[in-house]
């Protein structure tokens, strides 16, 4: 586990702001991101990483992490991890996306954030950042395929938890033996999944939506396609699902 976490990460995000603008890969938003040790208070029923979207255009963003705790119960994130997360939930991830969002002139799309919008565009944007090669060691390459790997576990869980019956206590067995998380995580991770039905299934399969509709418009503009171009007209969409970005960019 790392600690002094907060200021890593703050680096890991700067380095991902700094390898977005070099390559055009979307514009950033004015809005700021602060990231914060989650309050004591709150730690025990927190999340190890939470987003709080700045509430109109004028605001900053809020990363809140929740550190590893002395008895192991929770674990911290690994250097090696950091770039990933960033990513993710920074530049260009969620943080890029609502906060583009507050600043939209349409209401519904400033204000609307959907599961599958948001966790698609989340899982994206580390694809991306990892085919951009900003994840330049093994060691940070083999933390975005292990967590790819997490997506795809959270995405099978997600169904047969809520179809099959399959019970919190059997789902973190099966967290703790494919992914090799410690007992507590694997609990704390299935009672995520217990807690919010269809978010595995969003990001996973809203991911592969992104990728496909990339690819569509790849196609159609040829030669004149350009990723940042791209990014900047989906994020025009807030985090509505992808299918109606695709519908409102016409394509087919």
């Amino acid at each position: 586990p790392l600690h002094g976490v907060v200021g890593a990460l703050e680096g890991a995000i700067a380095a991902m702001r700094e390898r977005v603008t070099r390559g055009g890969l979307v514009h950033l938003p004015v809005a700021a991101l602060q990231v914060v040790e989650t309050p004591a208070a709150l730690r025990p029923i927190a999340a190890p990483l939470a987003y709080r979207a700045p509430a109109d255009a004028g605001g900053d963003g809020v990363l809140l992490v929740t550190p590893p705790e002395p008895d192991g119960r929770r674990g911290g994130l690994a250097r090696a991890e950091l770039a990933s997360v960033a990513a993710r939930e920074g530049v260009p991830g969620v943080h890029v996306q609502l906060a583009t969002a507050r600043a939209l002139p349409h209401p519904v799309r400033r204000a609307l954030i959907t599961a599958e919008g948001s966790a698609a565009w989340a899982a994206y944007a580390e694809w991306v950042m990892a085919e951009s090669g900003a994840l330049g060691s093994s060691e940070e390459r083999f933390f975005h395929a292990y967590r790819v790997l997490r997506s795809a576990v959270r995405l099978l869980l997600d169904i047969v938890m809520h179809t099959k019956g399959v019970s919190v206590a059997a789902a973190a067995d099966r967290l703790e033996s494919e992914l090799g998380l410690s007992p507590a995580e694997a609990l704390a991770e299935a009672r995520r999944c217990c807690a919010n039905p269809t978010l595995g299934v969003c990001e996973a399969v809203g991911r592969r939506a992104l990728l496909a509709l990339r690819e569509d418009v790849r196609r159609e503009r040829g030669p004149a396609f350009s990723l940042g171009v791209f990014h900047d007209e989906l994020l025009r969409y807030g985090a509505l699902p992808t299918a109606l970005a695709r519908w409102g960019m016409g394509v087919a």
